[in-house]
């Protein structure tokens, strides 16, 4: 599904690459959307440890919404990780005609928001600002740079953009907390440990 889409992908092919007959996909799930249900539900929970890594190594949150950015310059290098996200594939592919898909695919951007959004409202509690915010507002600017990166990465072939584009968001949430960009010069996707401080 990530590769290929939803309706690309068939049972038959599930079941292939599963090892398992068609008579034990249907014990556990009752269609194929159930079990893309299930995909999306794994695919959320498998992702959190990354999420949590990426957070954690500073009691600043503003410290650690950098780490978070860094984590996804890092991704966005990795030959190895494929540079799609399944609820945003869903969410377009599926969105105007299947509804519990969709609300699937929202929830997951729900609680992505809302994870950001929660380090967003700690650094305005801790760092004065140099202009006025809304948390869930600048999380879901995140997520919406992030998503449609990926979609200027596939159809130019070049993950690049996608680091490109977090360091743009790297930039405004520097400036919204009045920090000097000019000196979070970077090299190989890595931050300078005082660009921050």
């Amino acid at each position: 599904m990530l590769k290929r889409g939803f309706a690309a992908t068939t049972i038959d092919e599930v079941c292939a690459d599963a090892g398992l007959t068609k008579g034990s996909f249907f014990h556990y799930f009752k269609s194929k959307d159930e079990f893309a249900e299930a995909v999306l539900g794994h695919n959320w929970t498998s992702s959190q440890p990354m999420l949590d890594r990426a957070f954690s190594g500073s009691d600043d949150p503003l410290e650690r919404l950098h780490g978070y950015l860094d984590a996804f310059v890092a991704l966005a290098a990795d030959p190895q990780v494929e540079k799609s996200c399944l609820f945003g594939n869903l969410s377009q592919e599926v969105a105007p005609t299947n509804p519990v898909l969709r609300a699937a695919c929202g929830q997951g951007f729900a609680r992505w928001s809302e994870r950001i959004a929660r380090e967003l409202d700690e650094a305005n509690r801790l760092h004065p600002r140099a202009a006025d915010f809304d948390s869930e507002s600048l999380s879901a600017y995140f997520i919406a740079i992030y998503e449609g990166s990926l979609i200027l990465a596939k159809a130019s072939g070049d993950a690049q953009v996608l680091a490109d584009n977090v360091e743009h968001f790297r930039s405004y949430l520097n400036a919204l907390f009045g920090r000097d960009d000019s000196r979070s010069e970077r090299k190989g996707g890595a931050r300078r440990a005082s660009s921050h401080r």
